[in-house]
């Protein structure tokens, strides 16, 4: 998992990564106090989120929001 220090951080990583988007989700509008540790508990936790497990965890603390990609498509939902 990844804490990404710049804005444009996000965009280029989404560029070069080679995962399927359909194993992706973007959540925006993060408020300042949840931490990539909280995002990375919430979405793992089936039960509150109907997540599964993460492959990775792109935060931008900066602009407040967070692309997590699942390793498998049903972790989206």
């Amino acid at each position: 998992m990844f804490l990404v220090d710049e804005p444009n951080d996000i965009a280029t990583m989404d560029e070069d990564r080679n995962c399927s988007l359909s194993c992706a989700i973007e959540v925006c509008d993060i408020s300042s106090d949840v931490t990539q540790e909280f995002l990375s508990n919430f979405f793992y936790n089936r039960k509150r989120s109907g997540g599964d497990m993460i492959e990775e965890l792109l935060y931008d603390t900066e602009e407040h929001r967070a692309v997590i990609t699942f390793r498998t498509p049903e972790g989206k939902f």
